[in-house]
């Protein structure tokens, strides 16, 4: 303000662009491209130096970057050391009093840490014990400090989230001054807290679990397909499920789980609602599912359970046996809590696009509540926002994901759930990075399209809620044919009542014109639905 800068500053608390630019020394400048790759780092000119100053500059690296940059040519050099001053970087706040392994820390990586960090799942060694937490101190200290674990990308300054995964401060100073201090065990506790995570199989106490029909084979290398198993049920009425939990036999390649649950009748996993049945979803950062007060999940009698599996070979041939566990509530709820997911089907992100975005929403035909928010893309993800608009034009802002990270599946909980009224519109936006600066991408060189494969992307947000609405003992006859009802709105996206030539997929296009088909007006309800019972009748044929 003093100087009356004529551009925007930003203060760099903790130094976190600092260090994520490589910045040692003050003042130092970074030159990003229009794609956000690091150009060109280090002084303005050569005017200032140690204990010494020139009248004027004679080189001019700043200006040289910048115009080389716009002119499109290669910026060279690419650095200059700066001369200045070290940047400080705060140290990291410790507790000073004693502090034990059994009295202070132990109850922090229990609640933080073992839900992964313990044999059969995904964490790469166990932290279940004090000599867990010494032969991997190194190596915790890191991740604790740089706030990489336990993993929760959402943004703070948005929502306020139930199941929060990130360390307070008072639990990092907690833990930093712990390993300071040399790792004191301290005295045991007489008896083990056997319900710990560390110490059971389930992290619910299920009434009763289902397994895969049969152990899949997942291949050593290569891209697997999904896997579908079904599973009967014997339940003779409808029950009423308050947690569930998808458990990964192979958490070393299980990626992910959805557990769908298909209607006696409705050969589908959508009810008469066209809303997803969706009991668990189990995957890195996600697994168990807890109905919020008050409400619970209805798993209708007659019900198949599908496992969709997600494999990722590892390069080691293996075996995977999964199992949903699921708890039950003898009476029915006050309000009967639906799952549902909402995208975007109908995108192109074009090769080396480094931020294409893409948007999608979802209304509520009813006054309602909503519980929780899961967002779901593949390796391009980059970052998932979400919001809703109120009577009063206000704009609130649900969730931000600045860091979306394809390898952690969240879903967050709204520490207050969220009232709505009829017609209120989530709105939801993608942003992907298809270029090579995004080093998951598999390959920046292509166009990307929807696809169940990581190699392909997805655009999808899952919500739970529940309706202001009594609850049912009976559910209104299945429709057989609500998936295909489904399909047509996804793909309609203009949503003008036909599937237009050009929100079709590309190879259902051609198929169409290869069948000699007039689709220059676009494909009616009516039409695609005898499209897809052809489809149908022809797939029963050749299995026959």
């Amino acid at each position: 303000y003093e100087r009356k800068i004529p551009f925007p500053v930003l203060k760099d608390f903790h130094a976190q662009l600092a260090d994520e630019l490589g910045v040692t020394r003050t003042p130092t400048v970074c030159v990003l491209d229009d794609s956000g790759a690091l150009r060109y780092r280090g002084r303005i000119d050569d005017q200032f130096a140690v204990a010494s100053r020139r009248a004027a500059a004679r080189r001019h690296e700043l200006r040289d970057a910048l115009e080389s940059l716009l002119s499109g040519q290669a910026v060279e050099p690419t650095e200059v050391v700066a001369d200045g001053c070290p940047l400080n970087r705060a140290a990291p706040q410790l507790r000073r009093e004693p502090l034990t392994y059994h009295e202070h820390v132990a109850p922090i990586v229990r609640a933080r840490c073992v839900e992964c960090h313990r044999p059969g799942q995904i964490g790469p060694m166990p932290l279940i014990s004090y000599d867990d937490l010494v032969v991997n101190a190194e190596s915790v200290v890191e991740v604790v400090e740089q706030r990489r674990m336990p993993p929760w990308h959402a943004d703070e300054r948005h929502g306020d989230f139930s199941n929060v995964r990130r360390l307070a401060d008072d639990e990092i100073a907690t833990l930093l001054g712990w390993f300071e201090q040399e790792m004191p065990e301290g005295e045991a506790p007489e008896s083990t807290d056997k319900a710990t995570p560390s110490a059971r199989k389930w992290n619910i106490e299920p009434d009763v679990v289902f397994r895969m029909p049969e152990a899949a084979q997942v291949v050593a290398t290569g891209v697997m397909p999904y896997q579908s198993y079904l599973v009967p049920t014997d339940f003779e009425k409808d029950r009423w499920v308050v947690a569930s939990e998808a458990l990964p036999g192979n958490a070393q390649v299980v990626h992910h789980i959805i557990v769908y649950f298909i209607g006696e009748g409705s050969g589908t996993f959508f009810d008469s609602n066209q809303e997803t049945q969706i009991l668990a979803i189990g995957g890195p950062g996600e697994g168990v599912f807890h109905a919020p007060p008050g409400t619970a999940l209805r798993l209708p009698k007659a019900t198949e359970l599908l496992f969709e599996m997600h494999y990722q070979p590892n390069g080691v041939a293996a075996t995977d046996l999964s199992e949903v566990g699921i708890v039950f509530s003898d009476q029915p709820p006050k309000r009967e809590l639906r799952m549902n997911m909402f995208g975007t089907e109908q995108f192109n992100i074009p090769a080396n696009a480094p931020h294409h975005t893409e948007e999608a929403t979802f209304t509520f035909e009813k006054d309602g509540t909503i519980y929780s928010l899961l967002p779901h893309m593949h390796w391009r993800g980059k970052a998932y926002s979400a919001w809703i608009e109120h009577d009063d034009g206000r704009i609130e802002t649900l969730l931000t994901v600045p860091r979306y990270d394809f390898n952690w599946q969240t879903a967050y909980r709204f520490t207050e759930p969220l009232r709505v009224k009829a017609g209120t519109t989530v709105s939801s936006r993608a942003h992907w990075d298809n270029s090579a600066n995004n080093l998951a991408n598999p390959d920046p060189t292509i166009d990307v399209h929807y696809g169940i494969q990581t190699s392909d992307e997805m655009m999808y947000g899952f919500l739970s809620y529940s309706y202001d609405e009594p609850v049912q003992e009976q559910l209104p006859p299945a429709k057989p044919n609500a998936f295909t009802a489904l399909m047509f709105k996804t793909m309609d996206a203009d949503g003008n009542g036909l599937i237009d030539p050009a929100e079709m997929p590309a190879d259902m296009r051609q198929a169409l014109l290869d069948d000699g088909m007039q689709i220059n007006t676009g494909i009616t309800p009516r039409a695609f639905k005898a499209l897809m019972l052809d489809g149908q009748e022809r797939e029963s044929q050749e299995q026959e």
